[in-house]
């Protein structure tokens, strides 16, 4: 009986992705360890102007996770109980689970079938009295339909919200996903493109 030659195929090889930019990785945390400021302070600093140059927008503020991004820019539009946020069923927990951290309800709506971004006739339909704003969310490196919700946030006087965890430099035409809305969120964790980060250090 023969033998076949198998290969795994690793989930993700983080050992190569790290290999890539290994040096510019350990620089980076170099200078956080000899500057002793594991919070805040001057490679913070130098990350946020690095990404909002990147982006092409006027401020980027670091925070610990694309989660608490959500619920800060939730937040910063007054989001409370009685509130309604529409935002995709096909989606990470965080985006609806952020919402619901406010007191706020979030109403699902349904996707476009073939790109799972959320659908912004769908959105139309399930906008109500109580709806504050919507939160599309740009997968797989590619973005939602920004012309669509523009025109509702515009007509309806809603914010806009992006969740562009999952799609760090993803553009239509020369604007970046994250920047056509009230505020862009974004998430840095490895599952994540997460290597842009270190191009960014």
């Amino acid at each position: 009986m023969e033998e076949k030659n198998s290969c795994e195929v690793p989930f993700m090889d983080l050992r190569r992705m790290l290999s890539l930019e290994k040096k510019g990785i350990e620089q980076a945390f170099s200078r956080v360890f000899e500057s002793g400021r594991y919070i805040l302070g001057q490679e913070v600093r130098s990350f946020e102007q690095s990404v909002a140059r990147y982006l092409n927008v006027k401020h980027c503020i670091g925070v610990s996770s694309g989660s608490d991004a959500l619920l800060l820019a939730l937040m910063a539009f007054g989001v409370k109980a009685g509130d309604e946020v529409i935002c995709p069923v096909f989606t990470f927990f965080a985006t609806a689970s952020s919402v619901a951290r406010t007191g706020a309800k979030p109403v699902f709506a349904d996707v476009c079938p073939g790109c799972f971004q959320l659908s912004p006739s769908e959105t139309q339909a399930r906008i109500s009295s109580n709806t504050q704003g919507i939160i599309p969310v740009h997968l797989f490196g590619q973005c939602a339909d920004m012309e669509g919700f523009k025109a509702i946030e515009e007509k309806k006087h809603l914010f806009l919200i992006e969740d562009s965890a999952q799609a760090f430099g993803a553009s239509i035409g020369n604007k970046k996903a994250g920047t056509f809305g009230s505020v862009g969120c974004f998430s840095f964790s490895l599952l994540k493109i997460w290597l842009l980060l270190a191009k960014l250090v």
